[in-house]
């Protein structure tokens, strides 16, 4: 297996507006910021609060932002909202949330009705059972998979050290 280039989120201001941009110029741009515009908004005023609060923020090139330790987001939880992936302190499951941007590209304006709002109920009130629930199952299929989930698991361990 080939060794993946280690990814390394800059904290000088310019690097980080430049990568909270940085999914306005992935091959998707066009689809997350036109048929799916409202939560690919949503997500990049998440990133860039998120940013100016100390995140991590790792892009994945060509697909999408990986926003890591954003205090605000509870611990272990995460949210995909367009190419944004934004994740609390200790969430790791990022292919999962990769899996929820397809779904965005996919249902475009209805996106926010058909997954968002039932998962967003799901997690907060039946947390047990919220892997069962359709919104979920259905990232699950879509997630993140070969070189895309093998840099986003890097992310995920360079977070952590």
């Amino acid at each position: 297996m080939p060794e993946l280039k280690k990814e390394k989120p800059e904290s000088t201001g310019s690097s980080r507006l430049r990568f909270i941009l940085w999914p306005l110029l992935q091959p998707w741009a066009l689809v997350d910021f036109s048929w799916g515009i409202f939560q690919s908004l949503a997500g990049l005023v998440l990133a860039v609060l998120s940013g100016l609060l100390g995140a991590r923020l790792i892009p994945i090139p060509g697909h999408c932002l990986i926003v890591a330790s954003s205090r605000l987001m509870p611990a272990h939880s995460g949210m995909s909202l367009g190419p944004y992936l934004l994740g609390g302190p200790g969430f790791d499951f990022w292919t999962h949330e990769y899996g929820h941007t397809y779904q965005s590209r996919l249902l475009g304006p209805f996106y926010l009705l058909i997954i968002g709002i039932p998962s967003l109920l799901s997690a907060s009130l039946r947390p047990s059972r919220h892997g069962a629930v359709y919104t979920e199952r259905w990232a699950d299929a879509w997630a993140a998979k070969g070189e895309v989930a093998l840099r986003m698991k890097q992310a995920a361990r360079n977070q952590s050290a």
